[in-house]
């Protein structure tokens, strides 16, 4: 095989590096339950940082219990704490959804089950709640704006006097006005 650019060379050493460092493994099903007799103690995450990654215990059905059972008091809290948020049926339903699909499942230990169908059953009645207290929208009303006027408006008007503020002036067209109307007179 013959490498004529320096970039088709490059990629293929990124990609035997890469193929080097990269360790394939199968993954199996996380939940699969095999026995229904299962011990169900709590999870020591210190504890659980000190085994190895190949460890056995990940591979029991007592971690996929125990861990069920931390996630499930873990949704338990979560529901507690957004209990009045306003779209809290939107966002817990469809997790009550999964629980009830998981409770149904063969082996799974009569505990854990029970736990899943509380954690199900608070979530929908929480929801049911929420869907009792919510009222149909409605549309927003306006406050009507009224015609805009043309004329202007006057307050405290007295028709027939000078609003100028220079006095002399108001003085000078108030006379003027008194010798039209003589003159119209005469």
């Amino acid at each position: 095989m013959k490498l004529s650019s320096p970039s088709l060379w490059i990629s293929i050493h990124l990609d035997l590096q890469l193929n080097n460092l990269m360790e394939i493994k199968e993954l199996g099903p996380l939940l699969c339950i095999r026995s229904s007799n299962v011990d169900m103690d709590c999870l020591d995450f210190l504890e659980l940082m000190d085994l190895l990654e190949d460890s056995e215990y990940f591979h029991s059905d007592n971690y996929r219990a125990s861990m069920l059972v931390t996630v499930l008091e873990t949704l338990q809290g979560f529901v507690n704490v957004y209990k009045e948020l306003i779209s809290f049926p939107e966002i817990f339903m469809p997790i009550s959804k999964l629980l009830c699909k998981l409770a149904g499942e063969n082996h799974i230990p009569d505990a854990l089950r029970e736990k899943i169908k509380d954690v199900s059953q608070l979530i929908v009645m929480k929801a049911q709640e929420h869907h009792m207290l919510r009222q149909p929208l409605k549309m927003r009303k306006k406050k009507r704006v009224p015609i805009r006027m043309v004329n202007p408006k006057f307050e405290n008007y007295v028709k027939g006097r000078d609003y100028d503020p220079d006095r002399e002036r108001a003085e000078m067209k108030k006379l003027k006005k008194c010798i039209v109307k003589y003159r119209v007179y005469v």
